[in-house]
């Protein structure tokens, strides 16, 4: 324990993942390299270390990981074919950490799809890609190809886009989401290299974003509405369930942060179907969720921008009906904190107020700082990272108060980067006393990534 303690007291404060674009974060927009053969990669080595694991082993847990993505495309006139291989891989862990193939999924070919642009009437254009595919969609709260974690969740399937010359944008989807492989303790240990599987469920969905208004040199309002469809297995094995058949239909107001300026993001969603449970009974789902964010960025060298925000997701309380909200494939990082060894925060079952800072004082330099109170929604619903419930109420809502901070630091612009951060989780009464096994101490967690692009 003091080892780690003294690791991570060695570790810089850093900004929330996600919060802040940070410089590795990766923009779809890449992909497109202009006419010809393109070739271009990065390389993260990455530290993380946590005082006691989330859900997983009791104990503190180090892990030591590489992720390498080589990326090639060759465009022809309106045609791209493109290919990208991932290598996440582990390079040492410390005895008794968990592993998950969010960190660990070698030499794996991400992305391989041919693509197809078109123009249409009245200026608008289409875009269309078949194959094998990450995705970001809107807020990126429900599908999203994260940053953080070293492997990157992807699609079989075919994705069409269609842009309006008034900015108005259409996103259509059908695919199978795929399934990491190996998923077992010892193909992890061993960096065994095995394919990836498409799911035995579809993934379906269609997102429309319209602006709404726009002055001279202001971001835009926008609005956009959006239907997401899983039909068939579960979602990654979640809250022990066997199969998930539900629509997820939502809609969400933003404007984009300007300095001197107000801005906001509002979003709502809701969960309606059937779940299977392992056990093999069936309840119908209602589920809801609601995140909601008001910022302001002051007209200042520094480039401080401060909001306060609240995440509020359904949980699932003892009753008939599934009422806890199901996570999809989104990234949960700009919302609720790190993942990898951490993760202790999920769309499900949380009332979550809060505030944040962000600060870019430079092109080179930028991070951010969070606080934020943790409640349940539902008292009596489990709290799914932890795997903790207690369905008497009992013990109370109260999960704690969870700080983190993260930051950016551009060695080498556009080529080396450092980024680095830290999250300490303080345990409120729930965590402190409701049934079940595992730790109930306060957790400190850091890491440190070294990030080479080329």
């Amino acid at each position: 324990m003091e080892n780690l303690i003294t690791n991570l007291a060695a570790v810089p404060l850093a900004v929330e993942p996600g919060a802040v674009v940070a410089q590795s974060e990766y923009r779809e927009e890449d992909e497109d390299a202009g006419s010809g053969l393109s070739v271009s990669g990065s390389w993260r080595g990455r530290y993380q270390a946590i005082s006691d694991q989330v859900g997983g082993p009791d104990g503190p847990g180090g892990l030591w990981s590489s992720r390498l993505q080589l990326k090639a495309s060759f465009t022809a006139g309106a045609t791209t074919f493109f290919g990208e291989l991932e290598d996440a891989r582990l390079v040492d862990a410390a005895t008794g950490t968990g592993l998950s193939t969010s960190s660990i999924n070698t030499l794996e070919p991400l992305q391989l799809y041919v693509s197809h642009d078109a123009a249409l009437a009245n200026g608008a254009t289409l875009s269309a890609k078949a194959g094998r595919f990450t995705m970001d969609v809107g807020s990126r709260r429900f599908v999203s190809r994260t940053s953080f974690s070293d492997a990157a969740d992807s699609f079989a399937g075919v994705r069409m886009q269609v842009a309006l010359a008034d900015g108005t944008e259409l996103t259509a989807f059908a695919t199978r989401p795929m399934e990491r492989r190996p998923d077992d303790f010892n193909g992890l240990d061993d960096n065994t290299s095995q394919l990836d599987t498409p799911a035995d469920h579809d993934f379906l969905g269609i997102h429309l974003a319209r602006p709404l208004a726009a002055g001279l040199n202001a971001p835009r309002l926008e609005a956009e509405a959006y239907l997401f469809i899983n039909d068939g297995e579960d979602l990654n094995g979640f809250d022990g369930l066997g199969s998930v058949d539900i629509a997820t239909l939502g809609g969400r107001l933003h404007h984009a942060p300007a300095a001197g300026r107000i801005d906001f993001d509002l979003e709502g969603a809701l969960q309606r179907g059937q779940v299977t449970t392992v056990a093999g009974s069936g309840r119908e789902v209602r589920t809801g969720l609601v995140h909601a964010d008001i910022g302001y960025s002051f007209a200042t060298p520094a480039g401080l921008r401060a909001e306060l925000f609240f995440d509020w997701a359904s949980g699932d309380a003892p009753g008939d009906e599934h009422t806890g909200f199901i996570p999809l494939f989104g990234s949960r990082g700009g919302d609720f904190g790190p993942s990898g060894l951490y993760g202790a925060l999920t769309r499900n079952n949380i009332s979550a107020p809060g505030l944040r800072l962000e600060y870019e004082p430079s092109d080179r330099l930028e991070g951010s700082a969070a606080v934020r109170g943790i409640w349940l929604a539902e008292e009596k619903a489990a709290l799914p990272e932890f795997g903790l419930r207690d369905e008497t109420g009992a013990s109370g809502g109260f999960v704690g108060v969870q700080s983190e901070a993260e930051l950016s630091y551009a060695l080498r612009p556009d080529s080396l980067y450092l980024e680095t951060g830290l999250a300490w989780l303080s345990a409120g009464s729930f965590l402190r006393e409701a049934p079940g096994g595992g730790s109930r101490d306060d957790r400190l967690y850091g890491h440190i990534d070294l990030i080479v692009e080329f």
